[in-house]
């Protein structure tokens, strides 16, 4: 429920042009292998599942404040 209300947000902010969508939906797949990645060469091996797990939620939690804070302005 919580994962995957950004990228509806992102639309209705930036608009429903085809430019916007395309633009959106490759900075969704570019991060998300960035993040893969990133999580599983670099973060588990040197801080370990948990504190991976714990940082990975506070970045979620911190992206949520954005967007809802974006949303509300806009």
């Amino acid at each position: 429920m919580v994962c995957g209300y950004q990228f509806p947000i992102a639309l209705q902010l930036k608009g429903d042009r085809a430019n916007a969508l395309t633009r959106i939906f490759a900075a969704d797949l570019v991060g998300a292998a960035a993040g893969t990645i990133v999580t599983s060469v670099v973060l588990i091996p040197y801080v370990g599942l948990l504190w991976s797990a714990l940082f990975l939620g506070a970045v979620k939690l911190l992206s949520m404040i954005v967007t809802a804070f974006s949303h509300a302005e806009a």
